[in-house]
């Protein structure tokens, strides 16, 4: 009897260390907090040992567990260190770090602002200096939620539904800082922002329906080809995000006559890396273009990728799950938009280009929304 009982509680202190948050541990589902553990878990042995005790006539394991949980031998791996509980108390209290919707927010009003009006350069470097403070404060909050979680060095936080969408925000705005860089043409910045704030938005106001809490991953999970395919993808996937932003952009600015008649050409020329002055409607288009083809060259390496890690994981290659086949829909949309483009006159490539985009955004958003929630799946964890 004591032995099962040690065992048992062996098994509940060390859900509560691997899951970095009281919410995920029997304790945390008996409503145990961080201060109060030992005690809430002695009386509740204490009241089930108790009912075992006189069915069995001895009272022994009651009173032998009661003086060992006493003396505090379980304390140590029940509990976390004051920084782990510090670190996590302050993590929850920012929502998670969601609430940096608000600063992806403001870096979107003032990049808009500066692409409106170009002369006024400060609003670009606030928004971009806006834009990167709170890109480094979502790194900060990822790897805060990486190290209360106990995973391994190789299993970032991406494999839930929430983590996941933070995770392709995180990704996302990191890439666009990157063609930032290169081209400073604004469009991705802001494209980025965007995506951000309502991914965000969604994690803030929605953390149930999400996923939030911070859960142990599931054996079949923890190898180190799982944040390849997923990271790939879903960096993929804020690619599609950041071309729908620009897409619509595209398609508001062709509905004004106004814009149409001083922006020039519609569509971008061949050469994606020329340095001439273009009109409003081209760089849109050109930016476009550079989004689309690495969501196409991303989503196919991360199909592949998945198809490797169902192998070692499922055992096969594929097998239609409906992950997979929208995923392979929203690959074979993209290499339609980049390959349809010369099929296409020059003066229609740009609406061609963004129209496509908005059907491929829609095949993405089923696949982590409707394929997620609705339909049977063995990816129901992601």
């Amino acid at each position: 009897m004591v032995a099962v009982v040690v065992l048992s509680l062996t098994g509940l202190a060390a859900g509560q260390s691997a899951s970095g948050g009281p919410d995920l541990s029997p304790l945390g589902r008996l409503g145990v907090g961080h201060g109060g553990g030992v005690r809430v878990l002695d009386r509740h042995v204490r009241t089930r040992l108790g009912a075992m005790d006189q069915l069995a006539g001895s009272s022994s394991t009651a009173a032998w567990l009661g003086r060992h949980l006493g003396a505090g031998v379980l304390a140590s791996s029940v509990q976390p260190s004051p920084w782990r509980a510090r670190a996590e108390r302050a993590y929850h209290r920012l929502h998670r770090f969601t609430v940096l919707w608000v600063g992806y927010a403001v870096a979107s009003a003032l990049l808009g602002a500066s692409l409106a009006w170009p002369r006024r350069r400060l609003w670009r470097r606030s928004g971009l200096a806006v834009f990167a403070v709170a890109t480094g404060a979502l790194a900060a909050g990822s790897a805060i939620r990486w190290w209360l979680s106990d995973r391994p060095w190789y299993l970032p936080p991406m494999t839930g539904q929430f983590e996941s969408v933070t995770a392709a925000a995180l990704l996302g705005a990191l890439a666009a800082g990157v063609l930032e860089w290169v081209s400073r043409r604004g469009w991705y910045a802001l494209a980025a922002s965007v995506f951000a704030t309502v991914a965000l938005l969604c994690g803030f106001t929605l953390p149930r329906a999400m996923g939030a809490d911070i859960r142990p991953v599931q054996g079949i999970l923890n190898n180190w080809i799982l944040p390849l395919h997923v990271g790939v993808i879903i960096l993929g996937y804020a690619m599609v995000a950041m071309g729908l932003v620009i897409s619509l952009a595209y398609l508001v600015a062709l509905a004004r006559p106004g814009v149409r008649g001083r922006s020039g050409p519609r569509a971008s020329g061949p050469d994606l890396c020329a340095d001439r002055p273009e009109g409003l409607l081209a760089g849109l288009d050109r930016s476009n273009l550079v989004v689309a083809q690495l969501a196409t060259l991303l989503i196919g390496a991360g199909t592949l990728l998945g198809a490797v890690w169902a192998d070692y994981s499922w055992g096969r290659w594929w097998g239609f799950d409906p992950k997979e086949t929208w995923a392979l829909i929203t690959f074979l949309v993209y290499v339609a938009i980049v390959h349809g483009r010369f099929w296409v006159r020059p003066s229609r490539r740009g609406l061609w280009t963004a129209g496509l985009t908005v059907a491929g955004a829609a095949g993405v958003l089923f696949n982590w929304v409707v394929v997620k929630y609705l339909l049977p799946s063995l990816h129901g964890y992601a």
